[in-house]
């Protein structure tokens, strides 16, 4: 049947012209528009009597008899109008098809990129874009860092693509031979095959698909790592059972005699006519033993399996704990009471000198290789952190620049937060060419200072000296010196040069304490027969008390106080081939710790070493104040030492640096001061200069003890005019031999390498010599 020329057309939208194919019949339709409703459609040979054809927006039309000479076309579904998202992200998906099109074909992508080009190099002469070289250094630290995120992302998407292709090219089934038929024609679609009707489909981009398949690849991924957890769960808890069970079958059990073994040895010795009901009744013993699993039993004692590691985990801890004790480490703790105790054994508190992340890493440089954990973890337990309401004996230098770089990490000028942090900065090591600043690697290394403003002033805090007037007992007006922490105001220019100004005396006063160390360890190491080392210090004098006190006394000046000087005597057991040590103590009732008191401290205790080790060299080690022991007097006291011991051939005395003497002394006098305030807490009484000594030589028998008389000390003549050295906080180690009695080698540094007094140090550590030619004579 041939269907006529022309059909009604009723539509209510646009349609724009298409071309349907439908069993090789052509049906065209003309434009129609909203506002005509009606328009012709040229039919031609369309043989059919009611069809439905897929338009490519997803709406259908339905083709179908109408009157007798027409036939009408009707829309079955109106268009759904879209959001502006979805206008949106057609637009985009249109966007990327055309720079898709444009990209494979290699005229239009070079055109584009032509194009780009030349709107960049437009932009750039609108200012609009700014090239790196004229932007700020943050701008430039920012623009780096987008550039290097935006360069990892894109790493990551082609890594992304290339896993999910070799996915997809692995999970893919083998293709059948047919597919690689090498012969074979295309295939041509049947004309005469009517396309089932159905809604028209969207043709996403390979953007879309890809990221739809890494979701999916995203999901399985996850899927697949959850189970492998649960199951590396399970693995490690039966072989946690495993073990225990292993454990539980290795221990050897002991196997009981059973009833059948005996049966034999009792049926010999039975007569025959009871043999049979004894027989029963073994039989019935060996059921129950059976029924209640008692022929097999653990034995009592289980024995102990001994780990193969415990030798290296000791050997660990002892390097941890020697580490920690170290004098660089820490410090320990001059209070009487700040001690531990801990499973009956009580320890003198020692506390660190920095964070234990810092010591760490200086752990990993001297010693081995630990965790950070187990450094922790193995922390000796009177090694404890500093608190504020300790009792504190700081550095002054040292704390001075700790407070100008806290004021200079505060108004985020340096990175650094302490002195420790700026050495580490400045130097690439803690050695002596580095502080000295004469390392190639770290000599020319500054610090790094942030931008800043200097129109808005800094407050920072200093200690400082003053002068301050004063009006004494007698009337008359006096000046006393104290030390206080001032509160001071300056622009960030001028706190950054004061800090500049104090570094030359910060690094050298750090490299005294580290050569100064050093040193004083290698001696102790080293000390050969006949030589001794002698550490001393004042402990702060002790308040004499009782249990009960009036209020007159309490508050009064009624209470009197002793004096102690400590100290440990270090040598070398010839007989034994070990080093020893012996710790002393001299009480005085004389308050003096000048250098007329130390003199009559220090007699009687080298004449106790003469009885120990018949010494002929001795090193001394104190701290250094210039009222006690850096002094004229006591340079003039070395060259009279051979009066006590004639056999005396060699003296050397050895200066810590100002602020770091600490040391052992300290820890003897907190034990002395502890056992008369515990002997006072349990209802006894301290009152007197005789209780204290009759106390404390009795309760502590392994310390030397000495009494010094306030007669003793007024002795000690000392000629007039004594001469001065010029440079003499600068000294660290005194030198005398018996091979020129008459002067004295001062160094800068303690060096027991240069034996030669006479000669220069070959170290750069002489500073001069001092003669006393002109001393006169005097008493020991």
């Amino acid at each position: 049947m041939i269907i006529t020329p022309y059909l009604r057309f009723d539509c209510v939208t646009e349609i724009t012209r298409h071309v349907f194919r439908l069993r090789t019949k052509n049906i065209e339709c003309s434009r129609a528009s909203a506002q005509s409703a009606d328009k012709l459609l040229d039919l031609r040979e369309y043989e059919t009597v009611s069809d439905t054809i897929p338009v490519k927006t997803g709406l259908y039309l339905s083709v179908g008899p109408g009157n007798r000479d027409e036939w009408t076309i009707t829309m079955g579904k109106t268009r759904k109008k879209l959001t502006r998202e979805e206008k949106l992200a057609k637009d985009r998906i249109r966007k990327r098809e055309k720079y898709a099109q444009i990209k494979n074909n290699p005229e239009l992508y070079s055109l584009q990129k032509e194009k780009e080009r030349n709107r960049y190099l437009v932009r750039k002469e609108k200012n609009k874009i700014c090239s790196i070289k004229d932007m700020t250094p943050r701008a430039q630290r920012e623009q780096r860092k987008r550039w290097r995120k935006n360069s990892q992302n894109y790493l990551k998407k082609m890594e992304k693509a290339k896993t999910l292709e070799r996915i997809l090219v692995e999970n893919s089934p083998p293709q059948s031979e047919s597919n690689f038929c090498v012969n074979a024609e295309p295939q041509i679609p049947d004309p005469m095959t009517v396309a089932e009707p159905g809604p028209s489909t969207i043709k996403h981009s390979k953007s879309t698909q890809l990221a739809k398949f890494n979701n999916i690849l995203r999901r399985i991924r996850y899927n697949h790592m959850k189970t492998v957890k649960i199951l590396n769960g399970r693995i490690k808890k039966l072989e946690r059972e495993k073990d225990v069970l292993r454990k539980r079958s290795n221990i050897t059990q002991k196997v009981c005699d059973t009833i059948e073994k005996k049966v034999d040895e009792v049926l010999t010795e039975i007569r025959p006519d009871k043999k049979e009901a004894v027989k029963k009744q073994l039989l019935f013993n060996d059921t129950k033993l059976r029924k209640y699993k008692l022929l097999h039993k653990l034995p009592f004692s289980r024995r102990k399996k001994k780990t193969a590691n415990v030798d290296n985990k000791q050997i660990l801890l002892n390097k941890i704990h020697s580490f920690f004790e170290e004098d660089t480490n820490s410090r320990v703790a001059a209070g009487k009471k700040e001690f531990i105790k801990k499973h009956g054994v009580k320890k003198q508190k020692r506390y660190l000198n920095d964070n234990l992340k810092n010591l760490h890493e200086t752990f990993l440089k001297e010693r081995c290789s630990v965790s950070y954990s187990s450094f922790c973890k193995y922390r000796p337990y009177w090694v404890v952190f500093p608190k504020v309401d300790r009792d504190t004996c700081q550095c002054k230098l040292h704390s001075n620049v700790n407070l100008l770089v806290k004021a200079l990490k505060t108004a985020q000028i340096i990175s650094e937060s302490s002195g420790t942090h700026v050495i580490n900065s400045l130097c690439c090591d803690v050695k002596q060419k580095c502080l000295e600043r004469s390392c190639k690697f770290c000599a020319n290394k500054v610090l790094n200072y942030h931008e800043f403003k200097n129109n808005k002033k800094n407050i920072f805090h200093q200690w400082v000296v003053e002068k301050k007037p004063y009006t004494g007992k007698d009337g008359k007006q006096k000046i006393k010196i104290v030390s206080i922490k001032q509160r001071f105001e300056d622009y960030p220019r001028n706190v950054i040069y004061k800090l500049e100004s104090s570094l030359d005396t910060f690094l050298k006063h750090n490299l005294n304490i580290t050569v100064q160390y050093q040193v004083i360890e290698q001696l102790k190491q080293n000390l050969r027969d006949h030589e001794i080392l002698v550490h001393v210090d004042f402990s702060e004098n002790y308040c004499l008390k009782y249990n009960e006190e009036i209020q007159s006394f309490h508050f009064g000046g009624s209470r009197e106080q002793v004096s102690l000087h400590t100290g440990v005597l270090y040598y070398k057991d010839s007989d034994a081939g070990v080093f020893r040590t012996k710790p002393f103590c001299t009480i005085s009732d004389c308050l003096k710790h000048d250098a007329k008191a130390i003199w009559a401290h220090l007699c009687p205790i080298l004449k106790m070493a003469q009885t120990a080790v018949p010494y002929e060299i001795v090193h001394f080690l104190s701290d250094s104040p210039s009222s006690q022991y850096r002094n004229k007097t006591i340079f003039y006291m070395i060259t009279k030492l051979e009066d006590i011991n004639p056999n005396i051939r060699r003296v050397t005395w050895n200066y810590q640096e100002s602020g770091h003497g600490k040391g052992a002394p300290d820890g003897i006098g907190a034990v002395v001061k502890r056992t008369a305030d515990n002997f006072v807490k349990y209802g006894g009484d301290v009152g007197t200069y005789e209780d204290f000594w009759a106390l404390v030589t009795k309760n502590i028998p392994n310390v030397y003890f000495d009494m010094i008389t306030e007669r003793d000390i007024e002795d000690k003549i000392i000629p007039p005019n004594i001469p001065g050295f010029k440079g003499t906080m600068k000294v660290h180690q005194i030198i005398w031999t018996a091979d020129n009695k008459k002067t004295i080698t001062l160094r800068s540094l303690s060096c027991f390498e240069c034996q030669d007094c006479f000669i220069p140090c070959q170290h750069n550590k002489h500073l001069g010599y001092l003669n006393s030619d002109y001393y006169g004579e005097t008493e020991c």
